[in-house]
């Protein structure tokens, strides 16, 4: 009776590549990382929440000062309001400067398993990214809620003798509209990684132009508070023009088709 003798198998891991448990390793180590950052930055937002609320405040004002003395005002209807409302804002604030490092963590965690083409390709878009989401922040607060705000208390003045309007409403407001804005301002992005990967070309999107025209009127009635035309106007151009910006840039993206 003859053995045979059996060797065992050893499952070999290729160079460069990571074992599940390393893969989980990292993840806990990113995710670690990332909520250490939201802690600073929730730290140094709850340090300067005075601040925060006069900056969130100031379009109010301004348009408050336009107004007779004591038509419009800001109040909380809860005894916990105020506080309720600061840690809201400092949740925000966390979020917001932490942001560069949670994109950064999700990037280290992520780039390992792309190709190098992709890597570059990836690495070249995040920047627009961060700029475009800030961007459109920043087009939300310094462009669009200004003449909101004030067209809305005039309006108000001619209905009403007084306006009180809860700060948890008005926070809402504004920072929605940010948020809002900023994820709007991404459509030039996603429209040149499709148009690299091969999805959609500029001839595509200019045969939804007419479609375009309707759906920039319908998320500019679902975004404002208001169903004025004053204030859907005010936001529907600039999310067309976002559509026209994406029609150029996905003839960019399709000159140079990504490859591996």
């Amino acid at each position: 009776m003859s053995t045979s003798a059996t060797t065992p198998t050893t499952t070999t891991i290729p160079p460069g590549s990571m074992s599940l448990r390393g893969h989980l390793t990292e993840l806990r180590n990113r995710i670690l990382r990332s909520l250490a950052w939201l802690v600073v930055g929730g730290v140094l937002a709850l340090s300067q929440w005075q601040l925060l609320f006069e900056w969130l405040q100031a379009p109010f004002i301004a348009a408050q000062a336009a107004l007779p003395e004591g038509m419009a005002e800001i109040v909380t209807r809860q005894a916990q309001g105020g506080l309720v409302q600061v840690f809201r804002v400092a949740t925000a604030g966390a979020v917001v400067l932490a942001s560069p490092f949670l994109v950064l963590e999700a990037w280290g965690f992520v780039a390992p398993g792309l190709t190098q083409a992709e890597r570059r390709f990836a690495g070249s878009i995040l920047p627009a990214v961060m700029l475009l989401f800030f961007g459109g922040c920043a087009f939300a607060y310094y462009v669009l809620f200004p003449p909101m705000v004030r067209f809305m208390l005039a309006f108000n003045a001619q209905v009403v003798t007084m306006q009180v309007i809860d700060i948890a409403e008005y926070l809402a407001l504004i920072t929605n509209l940010m948020i809002a804005l900023g994820v709007a301002f991404q459509i030039p992005v996603v429209t040149f990684v499709l148009a690299r990967i091969g999805l959609i070309t500029n001839r595509t999107l200019i045969g939804f132009r007419r479609h375009a025209i309707v759906g920039a009127a319908v998320l500019a009635a679902i975004i404002t508070p208001t169903p004025d035309a004053f204030n859907m106007t005010l936001l529907a151009l600039p999310l067309y023009l976002l559509f026209e910006i994406s029609v150029l840039v996905a003839w960019l993206g399709q000159q140079r088709p990504m490859r591996t």
